[in-house]
């Protein structure tokens, strides 16, 4: 069983036609869709056959009811989700120059509504053969309590260089820590220009005490734990992907469910780079595709293992 805590939005994305030209009127490509990193993440897992409890505040306004309806449809459990009068549903805007995030910005005032007592009853249900998967766009404070308070695998999906600060001090509590090379830089307090940096820093994250650290980059991701730090290396991305803002959400939520199923790190890997693969040739989101779906195109993608 995995529990998800975190974000649910609305994602306004704005595809820029061309080279974004600063402080000008850029002709873009507008789409509305629902998103928020853990809510990918929970439907991502839902498509590839996992049992899904979702907790995240609702704002009590009409895209809360579009939320709600859509999750349900997915069948994936709200019984933990509370819904939060007064509040707006959470919104998150990305400007995409062309092919790649130039600027995210988000209202997720709502998130703050999550408490300690809602954590509590979550805990009740959790067991320790759960995976339990949360995003940093909660409080630092619950973040620790959650760490603190309820048992299973716990997985950290890092979201942003801004908001990874949060965990500071609390890496070593985690099963898995997922980041990208932005939000590692954040995290250390220190740049990451070389390979040999990125490395060190995940061996030092490590012997803190975190168990598993997943550092992600346009063509490669950086597997570190207890069999020692790998590098999957891949060329794959097209010249201009759809949409690459739930690349990452993909990638941890089928790594994770291969690690749940008992799959070793090098396959872990390769599924959750193929579903992120796949995900940004989509204009949403979040794919619909099966764990075989992903398997059969995986067989098409080389992708090459460095061992340090």
């Amino acid at each position: 069983m995995f529990f998800v805590i975190g974000g649910a939005n609305i994602d306004i994305y704005c595809k820029s036609n061309r080279e974004l030209i600063m402080k000008d009127s850029n002709p873009c490509k507008m789409t509305f869709t629902h998103g928020g990193v853990a809510r990918n993440i929970a439907e991502n897992l839902r498509f590839a056959g996992e049992d899904v409890s979702f907790m995240t505040a609702f704002g009590d306004d009409y895209f809360a009811d579009a939320l709600i309806n859509e999750l349900m449809k997915r069948d994936i459990d709200l019984s933990f989700a509370v819904r939060c009068k007064g509040f707006a549903t959470s919104t998150y805007m990305a400007v995409l120059n062309v092919d790649d995030l130039f600027l995210g910005m988000n209202d997720m005032s709502v998130i703050s509504q999550l408490t300690k007592e809602n954590i509590d009853f979550l805990a009740k249900y959790v067991k320790d053969e759960d995976y339990l998967i949360f995003d940093t766009n909660l409080d630092r404070e619950l973040i620790e309590y959650i760490l603190d308070t309820v048992k299973g695998t716990k997985i950290c999906d890092a979201i942003s260089a801004n908001k990874v600060v949060k965990l500071k001090g609390l890496t070593g509590k985690l099963d898995t820590l997922k980041l990208n090379l932005l939000e590692a830089e954040a995290l250390s307090g220190k740049p990451l220009f070389i390979e040999t940096e990125t490395i060190d820093y995940i061996k030092q994250l490590l012997r803190e005490g975190t168990g598993e650290v997943l550092i992600t980059g346009k063509n490669f991701l950086f597997v570190g734990n207890e069999e020692g730090v790998h590098k999957y290396i891949h060329n794959a991305y097209r010249e201009a992907p759809v949409n690459v803002t739930g690349a990452g959400d993909s990638l941890i939520a089928y790594y994770a469910h291969a690690k749940a199923r008992g799959l070793g790190t090098d396959e872990a890997a390769k599924l959750g780079i193929v579903a992120s693969i796949l995900t940004v040739d989509t204009d949403m989101p979040v794919r619909e595709m099966t764990v075989n779906f992903v398997r059969e195109e995986a067989e098409k993608i080389s992708i090459e293992k460095e061992n340090y």
